[in-house]
């Protein structure tokens, strides 16, 4: 699997129309405006599985505020066979962007487009009541 870059930019809800956006945390001040997914690779074959393990990538966000865990987590499924990219990052007060290393434990398959989103939640990955701050669709293509 080659290394691709896919830059998406989206507008969110405005903070008076928040309420309109399903699964957006309203409560906070902290922001998503866009995003940039780059794959960097499947370095291990699951031999004897077809595919690889341990695939790897990094999702930059483009941010206004800090969320209040002083974490982000953000997960993106990867195609239809329950294959998801995850990780998390701490964030520094007044960044205006965080970088977040991702992985896939398992992928079975090279895909050539998938449509997707990548969820950000305020709260590492261990908090599975952390709110969801962004859905963000994107569209990932030649990620072979």
């Amino acid at each position: 699997m080659h290394s691709r870059s896919i830059r998406t930019a989206v507008v969110l809800c405005a903070a008076l129309t928040i309420a309109g956006c399903a699964g957006v945390d309203a409560s906070s001040s902290f922001n998503v405006s866009s995003t940039h997914v780059q794959l960097t690779g499947c370095p291990s074959s699951a031999s004897p599985l077809p595919g690889w393990v341990n695939c790897t990538g990094v999702i930059t966000l483009s941010i206004t505020g800090a969320p209040s865990s002083g974490y982000v987590s953000t997960y993106m499924d990867y195609g239809s066979s329950g294959t998801f990219y995850h990780g998390q990052a701490a964030v520094l007060s007044g960044a205006t962007s965080v970088s977040v290393n991702v992985v896939a434990d398992y992928v079975p398959q090279c895909l050539t487009s998938v449509s997707t989103s990548v969820d950000v939640y305020n709260g590492p990955q261990t908090n599975q009541n952390a709110p969801l701050v962004a859905s963000i669709p994107i569209t990932l293509t030649g990620t072979c």
